[in-house]
């Protein structure tokens, strides 16, 4: 089992994208990742949204830590732009060792049978289509050496809730388990790690909100072990997170036995 001083040394000079780190469960995990001494990458589209994680990390940490948080502007959905990302990364912050996508755009629907093409178009674009684009502009360059990329999901993959546009987001996230699941057996030859992490975390305005058994600092910290490879190799596994005492208890384990 890995002490505390040993998973936070396995993140030093750790060079780790979080695609979707703007959003309110990216927000956690970039902090995860910063507190746990990563290089931390966070490509979006938004200027905006860039200027609001970093007023989020202030709150968190000395204004000197923000130093290894590296930001780019870009659209990784396109795959012009990807390639001018990925490229502008190594060069001005380094070869990335691992990668956390965690994207998803919700979409109001209030029945499955009244959506039409365009919003079930921009729901699978939003998840699917997005991890995708993800994993085919950072995968080739991990998939030869001791790299992590991380999936991050939501319950509504394994199982739909009544709600409004949740039988839609359910489709796309399913999708997005099994894009995670084929990428894991195509990949199994290779070196990198490929795992997934299903939170049942509630954060909203990048807050937990109350209810929640699982916090986002927890989820965060999680991530970050896996995601620097702390936690070993995990190929393959999809975790479920639905408590800080469950993933407390994950973290504590040697998961590579």
């Amino acid at each position: 089992m890995k002490s505390n001083a040993e998973i936070i040394k396995s993140a030093e000079n750790k060079i780790i994208v979080v695609a979707g780190g703007t959003g309110n469960v990216g927000s956690y995990l970039v902090a995860g990742l910063l507190k746990n001494g990563a290089t931390v990458v966070v490509p979006s589209r938004s200027e905006q949204k860039i200027n609001e994680l970093q007023d989020y990390l202030l709150k968190r940490f000395n204004k000197s830590a923000l130093k290894n948080v590296h930001t780019y502007v870009g659209n990784l959905s396109d795959k012009n732009e990807a390639a001018d990302l990925i490229t502008k990364i190594i060069q001005n912050t380094g070869d990335p060792d691992g990668v956390v996508s965690t994207l998803g755009n919700f979409v109001p629907a209030p029945s499955l049978l009244e959506i039409g093409e365009a919003e079930l178009d921009k729901v699978l674009r939003g998840y699917l289509f997005a991890h995708q684009m993800v994993a085919k502009t950072f995968l080739p360059g991990l998939r030869d050496k001791a790299a992590n990329f991380v999936f991050i999901n939501g319950p509504l993959a394994l199982k739909p809730w009544k709600g409004s546009g949740a039988g839609l987001v359910s489709i796309a996230t399913a999708a997005q388990k099994m894009l995670f699941e084929s990428l894991a057996q195509e990949l199994e030859d290779d070196k990198v790690n490929i795992s997934e992490v299903i939170t049942y975390a509630f954060i909203r305005n990048k807050q937990t909100q109350p209810g929640s058994s699982l916090t986002g600092e927890d989820l965060g910290e999680f991530v970050a072990r896996l995601a620097s490879g702390a936690m070993g190799n995990i190929h393959g596994r999809s975790f479920q997170l639905r408590s800080s005492e469950e993933a407390k208890s994950l973290m504590g384990a040697d998961l590579a036995s």
